[in-house]
């Protein structure tokens, strides 16, 4: 009974969901394996049926607790695809005006019933989509949302996964999640792909990745303390129109109308120190432009920002490459 159970905290473990204390209790109380298992599972078959099949063919009491393990790894994956449906309905959902982005998903509810739907088909507390939601929500202005918050690393990494969606795909994509259409092979397919892009805020490497706080809300909040200062003539006593250069994917945010032309990459840090991350096109032309590109860091940018200005930062600075996983959307005609 001991060896199985010690087998079972290690399971645990590895699903990041260490519950040591419990099952200490659960042998000083001498629980039997049926008195732990949960009344609802995630999994596609039925808890109790599937334990009394196993009970059957004698696989014996470690199996039946193997489908409680599976089932919390199971809801760490839902709380990942909550977080994809979070982040889409802050984007698009404005307010009750327009109930579109909901239609576009098949609920025809308002926004707070939306969440007790969604909740329930993802097996995730409907409080917990509407936290995540607002998480995202100083990203786009919609609605104040966790303003003082900076994105956790999970959130980030949504963001910086789907942020250059199309409503279209990202429609498509929710829809798949929330099992519009019945989880058939290559739907499953597509969720094992979409959480796999994702890490877990427990994962020793991806809290690492705190520190880069160079997109989401440090980023814009980054951008328009700039924008001010430069407005206001205190970046390098420039006067010069400036071009919003932030959707045209050139490389950088903004553009002096000057020959020969500067620019500026605008990087923000929450705090005081920190590192940045460039894009594979920024670094290029940072390499390309050379003193003619600026790296604008802008620390500080909840409390009191402080501007640093760096050029040419392909010669100041030591950038190492960095390989991420991303959603690529790709749209087939099977017959034309």
């Amino acid at each position: 009974m001991i060896s199985s159970f010690l087998i079972v905290m290690i399971v645990r473990s590895a699903c990041k969901r260490t519950t040591v204390l419990t099952i200490l209790m659960q042998l000083l109380n001498q629980q039997t394996p049926e008195e732990v298992i949960p009344q609802s599972s995630t999994l596609e078959e039925p808890v109790a049926e599937t334990a009394s099949k196993r009970k059957t063919q004698g696989e014996g009491a470690l199996n039946t607790l193997d489908i409680t393990v599976a089932g919390e790894c199971n809801m760490e994956k839902n709380h990942k695809l909550a977080l994809i449906v979070a982040y889409y309905l802050s984007r698009f959902y404005v307010d009750e005006k327009d109930r579109t982005p909901l239609e576009n998903i098949e609920i025809y509810t308002g926004i707070t019933r939306a969440f007790d739907e969604i909740g329930k088909r993802l097996n995730v507390k409907p409080k917990t989509i509407k936290n995540m939601r607002d998480h995202f929500d100083p990203l786009h202005g919609h609605r104040k949302g966790w303003h003082q918050d900076t994105l956790g690393p999970s959130k980030l990494e949504v963001y910086e996964k789907f942020k250059d969606l199309s409503e279209e795909a990202l429609v498509a994509i929710v829809r798949d999640i929330i099992d519009v259409n019945g989880y058939k092979d290559e739907i499953k397919q597509n969720i094992d792909i979409y959480t796999e892009t994702i890490d877990t805020d427990d994962d020793d490497e991806h809290k690492s990745k705190k520190k880069f706080g160079t997109r989401g809300i440090t980023g814009k909040k980054a951008e328009e303390i700039f924008l001010n200062k430069y407005n206001a003539g205190e970046i390098n006593g420039l006067n010069s129109s400036i071009i919003d250069c932030r959707d045209n994917g050139c490389g950088y945010d903004f553009e002096v109308d000057v020959k020969p032309k500067i620019v500026f990459e605008v990087k923000g840090l929450a705090g005081s120190k920190g590192g940045v991350s460039f894009t594979d096109k920024e670094w290029s032309v940072a390499k390309k432009l050379r003193d003619n590109f600026n790296l604008v860091l802008v620390s500080n940018v909840n409390d009191e920002p402080l501007i640093r200005i760096i050029k040419d930062p392909y010669k100041h600075l030591t950038a190492k490459k960095r390989v991420t996983k991303t959603i690529a959307i790709s749209w087939s005609v099977d017959e034309v």
